[in-house]
């Protein structure tokens, strides 16, 4: 064929998809705890939703799953909890002229 070298690897955020659980038990356990024994599930990061009260950022009890595959599980097992995962549905983008959710369409006049 050729002499060209040429590598392949996979496309690092195409590969991937996101769940969140519900856990109040977990809620005081670090996140890397958390990914350390949640590898063997395919699990490759943990991310705690927050909110905003009084000025304040406050964790909350629900937990947002990265996985190392697109194809998301229907549970995870965290010690003696099984716990459902429902999809993560990230908020719209806003655009920055007319405040608007941007969808699929550019906004009007853009």
């Amino acid at each position: 064929m050729s002499t060209i070298p040429v590598s392949v690897s996979p496309h690092e955020t195409l590969n991937t998809s996101k769940g969140v659980i519900t856990c109040g038990e977990l809620f005081h356990v670090p996140l890397d705890g958390i990914t350390e024994k949640l590898q063997s599930q395919g699990v490759s990061h943990v991310r705690c939703i927050t909110i905003r009260r009084d000025g304040q950022l406050l964790n909350t009890k629900h937990l947002i799953l990265t996985f190392s595959s697109h194809v998301l599980p229907d549970y995870v097992k965290a010690g003696y909890m099984r716990l459902s995962l429902r999809p993560c549905i990230p908020n719209p983008l806003r655009c920055f002229k007319c405040v608007s959710g941007i969808l699929k369409l550019p906004a009007a006049g853009h």
